[in-house]
């Protein structure tokens, strides 16, 4: 074989070698882009307390008497003082929360409402 020869044989087998390691490196581009999708992170389908917190100060309640968690779901206990008119406003705006307890309090002096609310679950 002339020297030519020989130099178009390395050429060819270095090109080879180029188009072989591109091909290995897009195959295995695609399957780290499916394990990078693969490993997202899931749903969250349970609520913070300053998530929960958030979402109250949107309403006119007075004060938080107490927060629980039970299972991961946070239980908050309210007292919602005012006339009835208030009262009906701020039972409208709980419609957002799961209500699990509640006792109505009238006196002559003030009424009020102490609701037990948690979020609703996001499934």
């Amino acid at each position: 074989m002339s020297k030519l020869h020989k130099d178009i044989m390395i050429i060819i087998m270095i090109a080879l070698v180029f188009v072989q390691i591109s091909c290995i490196n897009w195959r295995d581009k695609g399957k780290y882009i499916q394990e990078n999708n693969s490993q997202k992170e899931p749903k969250r389908n349970k609520i913070t307390l300053k998530e929960l917190n958030g979402e109250l100060k949107q309403l006119n309640f007075n004060n938080i008497m107490s927060a629980n968690e039970v299972d991961g779901k946070w239980y908050v206990k309210l007292k919602i003082i005012g006339d009835k008119n208030e009262l009906l406003e701020q039972i409208e705006k709980l419609k957002a929360f799961d209500v699990n307890e509640y006792s109505i309090n009238k006196n002559t002096e003030e009424s009020s409402i102490i609701v037990k609310v948690s979020s609703k679950d996001n499934i």
